[in-house]
Formats: structure tokens, C-alpha cells, sequence
């Protein structure tokens, strides 16, 4: 299903924050209930070209903003890398492998992680008794991932716990704790490694040493892998933002994603070639297995359906187009962050729905954030941030769940203020059935929509399908609304028509290989149906007593043949 202008209202991205006429927007973060926001003067992009960036957390719920104290470092600002599960820690990496380490309002360089170009980071949930320590898996430029423990002003814990062969980028982590199915107090840690064209699991103890030293041992590291990018194109830095994103609604209340104990229950991680999107399972699975499943491979949509169906807006469409810079899940939809504009991708099909594109004073895209405890998205660019609202976006899911022959969830889909897609749903459903010679569940089918009598009966007179006709009319009938007494009258009078040519059809069987008994039995059935119809449509007692007779006579037919073939087996 092409995107259209009515799809375009799903995603729509509203001007949230801006940055001082001076300044620019470098790097943005989220953690819990604030965002992070660097920037430095405009034109300049950090500390190596003399102008120190600065640091603001913006509280959401009230709009405060809080400028921070930096670290000075003679290098360009290359990540920015927030605590989901707090409001007080940020680490920023920079180009020269300097990384800033900042804690409430205070902030240090991490002088064990000196020379390490920190591209990915994964912030394990807080120990209550510590507070003030955060343990966190840093993962490197070269593949080498890092364990360390972050106090306000030392590292207790640095070291390396394993590297990536061959190395490449890390470009996504995350580490999720759970428990072993059954057995409560078994705590395990499942932990995701992606580079542009490779993912790890690693699925072992709650300790990450011991986790990783089972995966050290091992000759050969199990992983899943795509192609490199297209040919003549560029991937963007890894260190721009998180290449994974997790749906976690299971369990959570109130509507919001969290950052509690809820496992996800999904991942979709931007590939070179395209959206990866798995599903997730935690509970049984012993060290070294998988936590995933029911996994497939999004490609990315064509340059020319995005140029399509970007609508109006300042960027053109060729901005749209490679590289795809973030990403974000949705209840239904992937959202795909390009320099000009988000996309938005149905999980179910990977068809491109709609695309919405910044405003001009924004410039081009360059991140896609999430706020961690409510769900909130944002995306951002130089000119600052935009807030990323998701409206309705079940609206197209009847007619994607009906492409794929999913009458029953396409059904229960349709809107109820729209009866057209209910009314469609039905008659492609009874198509279905026509077209695999199913013809009373067809005619069942065709009773609840809105075609009309004749075109519906004519489709089944022309297959020869009298006995459907009479399954549908039958349906109608049932349906009909009282104050429709005319067109019920019509009906029946329809339906008896053909069950007289029924009885008559009977009656004609006596004397033949089929015998009285049988010839009877069809005139009894052609008789009651009558009554049935005639009593339905509520029509004039003299038709439903005629019907009455026939009944009678059939039944008296068959008493009779009975009672002759009693007489004569006992004459033999």
C-alpha cells in the first residue's frame, strides 16, 4: 500500500527547543525525565576550534534548564551518552578519546578510559545501596567492549571484558538483567553488541566477567550479519546515536515505555542494509542461548517512495535519502531518521506509510532521542530539537492485516466510525472464500456487507449455486431491520419460490434409484425451510399455513413409506 497524504498526520514533528541566535545543537541525549543538550557557538564545532561547548539538562516536566559544568577538552565533542535510569549522569565522548564524565553538576575525564574512542554505551541498572555509582559497558571504536564503575570522582572498575573479531565499530549496546524461569533467584544478564553489519548476543550470569569470560573461550563467536552498505554509499559515524532501540509496553502501566523491571520485548536495530527487528524472550534460556526470536530483515525504502511521500516541507527530498542516521520503535510502526525527515515503516508489512519532515529553521536531522521513563521521542538538529508525536497510528493496520488475508484481526481493526472498512474487510473476505469454492461461507460473508441483493445472487445463479443463494438470503432475512417489511416480503417471497422448485425437484424423485424415502426426507427439508422463511419476513398466514400443509404432507409421505416397507419386510 503506497503512502498518501492521509497517512502523513501519524508522525509529525512540533518545535520543542532552540538554541540561544548564537549557538548551534551538537549532540542531544535523554535520560530520566531530562534531556541533554550540547551545544557550542555557531560555526564552531567544539573545543578543538577554540569554542567550548556547553552543556544544558532540560527538565521536561517543567521546561528548567540547568547549564553544567564542563571539563575542559581540546577535542570536538563526538558522543553524548545519557543514563536512562537516572537524572544526574551523562558521559560525553570526544575525538581524541577524551571522555567526560558528568555527575549532577559536576563532571571529570575518565583517566583509565584515556585513548578509547567510546561509540556505544550501556548503563546497567543502579545497586539502591550505592546511589551515587554507576556501572556501565563501554564499547569502543575498534570492537572492544569495557566494564566500568563511576563514581563522582574516581573509577573503582575499569577493565576490559572482550573484542570483537574481526573488530569493527560499536555502534549499539544494551544489557538487560533477568531471572531463570522457575528458579527466581538464578539472576542472569542477556547483553546486545552491534556493529553496522554484525549483532552478538551474550547470554550468561549476572556477573559480567564471568558472562563474558564463557564467551572468551569460545573458537568461534555466533552472530547475525548483513551486508555492508550499498556500494558508492557512506555509513554515518557510529558514535551519532544508538543504532538499537527496544519496545518495553509489555508490562508497563499508564501508557508510558519505562525504564523499570519490565524486560523488552522487541529490538530493532538500524543495519547497513536495512531495519533488523526480533522479538525477545527471557526465562529459559541456559548461558550461550538466544534470547531471539521471530526475527526479519526491514530493507530500507527506495529513494523514490520517499521522495513521494514527503509532502510539503523545507528540506528536499533528495535529503531524505542514505544515510538513515536512528532509529525508533512503536507500537506498530519503525521510525527511521534520515537528514530530511522521519519515516515511518509498518512493523507488519515494512511498508513505508508517511514520512514527516523538519521545519526550515531546524536544519537537517541529525538524532533521534528517547526520554526512557514516559517514552517520549525527539529528534534534533543543529537548529534544535523537535518533538516526535505519533498520532492514531493504528488507523492503517485493518487494511495491511487484510493484505495478508488476516480477515479476522483486519476486522477487529476496522475504526468504528468507518464502516467502509468494515464493509470492504467483509467482501474480500467472502471473495476468498468464493474463490477457494467455499460458497456458504461466501454467501454468509456477503450477507454482512452492503452489496446489493441482485449483484450477490446473479454471482451465485451464474456458479449454479442455488443452495448458497439460499444460505445468503437466509442471512439477509436474519439481519434485517424490522421497518424493512417491503424488501423482507421480497425476500421471502424469493426464498419460497426457490424452495417450491426445491419440492418439486423432490417429488420428481419418486420411482427412481433414489426411492420414496429419500424423495420425501428433501420434501420435508423444502418445507420447513419454507416455514422458516415465511415466518422470518413475517409474511401472510395463508403462505405460512400453505407451508404448514406441506410439512404435514411430507411428514404423512414419509409415516407412510414406513409403515409400507414394515408391512412388507414381515410378509418376508
Amino acid at each position: 500500500m503506497p503512502a498518501d497524504s492521509s497517512a502523513a498526520a501519524i508522525v509529525a514533528l512540533d518545535p520543542a527547543w532552540r538554541p540561544a541566535a548564537t549557538e548551534s545543537l551538537r549532540l542531544a541525549a535523554a535520560g530520566d525525565g531530562v534531556l541533554y543538550l550540547l551545544t557550542s557557538p555557531s560555526g564552531g564545532g567544539g573545543s578543538s576550534s577554540g569554542s567550548a561547548p556547553s552543556l544544558r539538562r532540560l527538565t521536561l516536566a517543567t521546561g528548567e534548564e540547568e547549564v553544567l559544568e564542563l571539563s575542559r577538552v581540546s577535542a570536538t565533542p563526538a558522543g553524548l551518552f545519557a543514563d536512562p535510569h537516572s537524572s544526574t549522569s551523562v558521559l560525553i565522548a570526544h575525538a581524541n578519546g577524551d571522555t567526560v564524565y558528568v555527575h549532577r553538576s559536576r563532571s571529570r575525564v575518565l583517566g583509565k578510559a584515556r585513548g578509547l574512542l567510546i561509540t556505544a554505551v550501556a548503563w546497567l541498572r543502579p545497586d539502591p545501596s550505592r546511589s551515587d555509582t554507576r556501572e556501565v559497558l563501554l564499547g569502543s571504536s575498534s570492537g572492544a567492549i569495557f566494564e566500568a564503575a563511576l563514581e563522582p570522582t574516581r573509577t573503582s572498575r575499569y577493565r576490559q571484558l572482550f573484542t570483537l573479531s574481526p573488530p569493527a565499530p560499536l555502534c549499539g549496546l544494551a544489557a538487560e538483567p533477568f531471572v531463570s524461569q522457575g528458579a527466581p533467584d538464578d539472576k542472569r544478564l542477556f547483553v546486545l553488541a552491534a556493529t553496522p553489519t554484525r549483532y552478538y548476543e551474550f547470554v550468561g550470569p549476572a556477573s559480567l566477567e564471568a558472562l563474558f569470560a564463557s564467551y572468551r573461550e569460545l573458537s568461534h563467536l555466533g552472530h547475525v550479519e548483513v551486508e555492508g552498505p550499498p556500494p558508492g554509499t557512506a555509513w554515518p559515524p557510529p558514535h551519532k546515536g544508538s543504532s538499537l532501540d527496544f519496545d518495553r509496553r509489555r508490562g508497563q502501566e499508564g501508557g508510558g515505555r519505562g525504564s523499570g523491571a519490565s524486560p523488552p520485548s522487541a529490538f530493532a536495530w538500524l543495519s547497513a542494509r536495512g531495519v533488523y527487528c526480533g522479538s525477545l524472550l527471557f526465562g529459559a534460556q541456559a548461558p550461550r542461548d538466544s534470547c531471539v526470536y521471530d526475527s526479519e530483515m526491514r530493507p530500507y525504502p527506495p529513494a523514490t517512495d520517499l521522495a513521494q511521500s514527503s509532502g510539503a516541507g523545507s528540506a528536499s527530498p533528495a535529503a531524505l535519502r542514505w544515510p538513515p542516521l536512528s532509529l525508533a520503535l512503536t507500537e506498530l510502526h519503525l521510525l527511521v531518521l534520515y537528514g530530511g525527515g522521519v519515516a515511518a515503516l509498518s512493523r507488519l508489512s515494512g511498508e513505508l506509510m508517511c514520512v514527516a519532515r523538519p521545519p526550515a529553521a531546524c536544519g537537517p536531522l541529525l538524532g533521534l532521542v528517547r526520554e526512557p521513563a514516559q517514552g517520549g521521542l525527539w529528534a534534533w538538529g543543529e537548529g534544535g530539537t523537535l518533538r516526535v508525536s505519533v498520532n492514531r497510528e493504528e488507523r492503517h493496520m485493518w487494511r495491511l492485516h487484510l493484505e495478508a488475508r488476516d480477515f479476522e484481526t483486519a476486522l477487529a481493526c476496522c475504526s468504528p466510525g468507518a464502516p467502509s472498512q468494515r464493509d470492504l474487510v467483509l467482501a474480500q473476505h467472502a471473495e476468498h472464500e468464493l474463490s477457494r469454492g467455499a460458497y456458504t461461507l461466501a454467501a454468509r460473508q456477503f450477507a454482512k456487507t452492503g452489496k446489493s441483493v441482485e449483484e450477490v445472487a446473479l454471482r451465485f445463479l451464474s456458479l449454479g449455486q442455488k443452495g448458497a443463494l439460499q444460505t445468503y438470503l437466509f442471512c439477509k432475512l436474519d439481519a434485517m431491520d424490522e421497518r424493512h417489511a417491503m424488501q423482507g416480503t421480497l425476500l421471502c417471497t424469493w426464498l419460497t419460490s426457490l424452495f417450491l422448485e426445491r419440492l418439486e425437484g423432490a417429488r420428481g424423485l419418486e420411482g427412481s434409484g433414489r426411492g420414496e424415502e429419500e424423495a420425501a426426507a428433501a420434501e420435508e427439508e423444502a418445507a420447513v425451510a419454507t416455514a422458516q422463511a415465511v415466518a422470518t419476513a413475517g409474511a401472510a398466514a395463508a403462505a405460512a399455513a400453505a407451508a404448514e400443509a406441506a410439512l404435514a404432507a411430507a411428514k404423512a409421505r414419509r409415516a407412510s413409506g414406513a409403515a409400507a416397507r414394515a408391512r412388507a419386510r414381515e410378509a418376508a
